[in-house]
């Protein structure tokens, strides 16, 4: 459909382009992939006085105790 359209040798381009971009995208999945998630107590040192997202639902619940120290 390209090639009817463009021609052969910007069909062929747009081809190698759009492999090439999978292919990158394919990479930085794998990178993203791979990274370890971040836990509550290792937020909490990040990002001190900030209420994780787990605790949004209940309003106040930081102030009392934090989630990530057991009660």
């Amino acid at each position: 459909m390209l090639t009817e359209y463009y021609g052969r040798a910007p069909a062929r381009r747009g081809f190698w382009l759009g492999f090439a971009v999978m292919l990158l995208m394919t990479c930085m999945m794998m990178l993203a992939i791979g990274y370890r998630p971040m836990t509550a107590a290792e937020a909490a040192k990040r990002w001190p006085g900030h209420c994780p997202i787990t605790t949004t639902s209940w309003p106040c619940s930081c102030q009392r105790r934090p989630c990530w120290q057991p009660a």
